[in-house]
């Protein structure tokens, strides 16, 4: 049940990724990485940080859940991020953030509530 759960969390926000830009979501990502007040101001109540591990069989496991409150926010420096893809579709966004040949690897999923985006959950996958 713990791994159907865990499928479920790593999979159902993605359902919707178009692999498209989107120009209202650049325009608000453009100010989250630039801005800290900005950026503490754009995530929930409580972002989720989940750090998995992925063995040689892609075999996909949760090692633990943190709660990152927007009280004590610590902004997140993406200029250190060599490589950034985003994927949009609708009210869904997924930030893929690399640094290459060190094994970090960060989602960063978002989601746009009444006129505005959010963080909801930070996926770390770093070896």
């Amino acid at each position: 049940m713990k791994h159907f759960i865990l499928f479920l969390i790593m999979t159902v926000p993605s359902i919707c990724v178009c692999g498209q830009s989107n120009d209202n979501f650049d325009n608000f990502f453009a100010k989250f990485t630039n801005d800290c007040t900005f950026q503490s101001s754009h995530v929930v109540d409580s972002v989720m940080l989940i750090q998995c591990n992925e063995d040689e069989t892609n075999y996909i496991e949760q090692i633990d859940t943190l709660e990152l409150y927007r009280e004590s926010w610590q902004c997140v420096d993406f200029s250190m991020y060599e490589n950034i893809k985003e994927d949009v579709c609708d009210r869904n966004a997924v930030i893929r953030c690399r640094i290459n040949d060190t094994g970090i690897l960060l989602y960063f999923f978002f989601v746009f509530v009444e006129k505005d985006w959010f963080l909801y959950k930070i996926v770390d996958y770093s070896v």
